[in-house]
């Protein structure tokens, strides 16, 4: 069954990927690290890695403000539990330097052993270090969260991106 719930998370990801539709767009590898804080009984600092692929669409009058869309993977470990979190980012820049956005998406927690699934939203704004707030809901667990980004944008290219023919 929990396999079944994990297959299921990861397909609602890829099929809503495959509604976007986006021209003109430059993509961006983003690697980074995040510390953060979790509130509650089973928080406790927090530390992880992140990595998005997002697609940046700049009106071609645009000095250097845009959207971005695109998948997200969130790696995560606290004192008594680990998570991971594959979502969808779209944020919009502001003059090409501060980004504001939303992550949303699946997330399966682990503690003591077993695996539990649920969501988490994720609003950000910066550039290159992203303070960030988490509200996580997985079962009866409402976690929050607050930290920072340090991430590292690599150009990987320019062109179309077009998942539907």
């Amino acid at each position: 069954m929990r396999s079944r719930s994990a297959l299921f998370f990861v397909l609602a990801e890829i099929g809503f990927a495959t509604l976007i539709h986006a021209q003109n767009a430059t993509t961006f590898l983003n690697p980074g690290i995040k510390l953060g804080y979790t509130f509650g009984d089973n928080g406790g600092f927090t530390y992880g890695a992140e990595i998005s692929y997002v697609w940046m669409i700049r009106p071609e009058h645009s000095s250097g403000a845009g959207a971005s869309i695109g998948p997200v993977l969130d790696i995560d470990f606290l004192p008594r539990m680990s998570r991971i979190h594959l979502g969808i980012e779209t944020a919009y820049a502001v003059g090409g330097l501060v980004a504001v956005g939303v992550c949303g998406g699946p997330t399966i927690l682990f503690k003591d052993g077993d695996d539990y699934r649920g969501y988490s939203v994720i609003p950000f704004i910066g550039a290159l270090m992203y303070p960030y707030f988490n509200y996580t809901s997985v079962g009866e667990l409402r976690s929050t969260e607050v930290g920072g980004y340090l991430k590292y944008h690599l150009h990987t290219g320019a062109g179309t991106f077009n998942l539907v023919r």
